[in-house]
């Protein structure tokens, strides 16, 4: 079982940093669910609900003339109190968007350990924790509470009026 756990870490790590390597030259990789690693497992064991890559293609739409992130509107700060994160689909990619004392940050949607939902997670002070495994990052800086070199990446974000926009690649 620890040698499974240690692949499976190992393959969670390299999807990531795929992921973003990908996106920074403007390509989508998001986890679509499988809904069964192994032939025989049932929907509640251990590896079922295990994700895989899915290319989703290069986003340009919304690319600014001179070149700039197009920024899209998420949602409205009266709808997120201080304290409150929320999941936000925009275009192809999830993203969370936390509210910590009134200052907003947006990070990727997914937790780089396994794929949950950081949008549907806890904010407790500045830490986001996912809410599959209790990953925690810090939304601030996008880093891992247990791990520096772990980091979930983090998007600018821009307010007008009531609306939060972010700058999505």
């Amino acid at each position: 079982m620890k040698l499974r756990d240690s692949a499976v870490s190992g393959c969670s790590a390299a999807l990531t940093v795929l992921r973003m390597m990908l996106r920074r030259h403007g390509w989508l990789l998001s986890l679509a669910p499988v809904s069964s690693v192994f032939h025989s497992e049932s929907p509640g064991s251990p590896g079922a609900g295990w994700h895989r890559p899915v290319l989703r293609g290069r986003d340009t739409a919304g690319v600014g003339h001179n070149g700039t992130m197009p920024l899209a509107r998420v949602g409205s700060l009266s709808a997120l109190p201080p304290g409150e994160v929320m999941h936000v689909d925009a275009g192809a990619s999830s993203y969370a968007i936390c509210n910590v004392d009134g200052e907003i940050h947006a990070l990727d949607g997914f937790c780089p350990h396994a794929g949950g939902p950081l949008g549907q997670g806890a904010l407790h002070g500045s830490i986001l924790v996912c809410p599959w495994h209790a990953w925690e990052y810090d939304c601030r800086t996008g880093t891992c509470a247990f791990n520096d070199e772990v980091r979930v990446e983090k998007f600018g974000v821009r307010i007008e009026g009531d609306d939060i926009l972010i700058e999505i690649p």
